[in-house]
């Protein structure tokens, strides 16, 4: 069983995005968007990372959204978890 976590962030400082993730996980995607905050639109950036579901994960992903909502110097950085299944091929 994997799980997908998605971290939702303003489209900035990208570099020191990656580079908050990178120490912890080998590959992730980020997808490009338009995100509405207090009705104000802002460029976004949603960060995937599908892993294996095991202990220590969570924490990882709530360190990395913390240190992305400094980076960024933003009130909030969302993140959101779901069970995934999988097929490498």
């Amino acid at each position: 069983m994997s799980v997908t976590y998605r971290i939702y962030t303003k489209d900035k400082n990208r570099k020191g995005i990656i580079g908050t993730i990178t120490p912890h996980f080998i590959s992730f995607s980020l997808f490009e968007g338009t995100g509405y905050w207090q009705g104000e639109g802002e460029k976004s950036l949603v960060i995937e990372i599908i892993t294996e579901c095991n202990g220590g994960k969570d924490q990882i992903i709530q360190d990395i959204a913390s240190d992305i909502k400094f980076i960024n110097n933003q009130q909030a950085v969302i993140i959101t978890k779901s069970s995934t299944h999988y097929i490498e091929i």
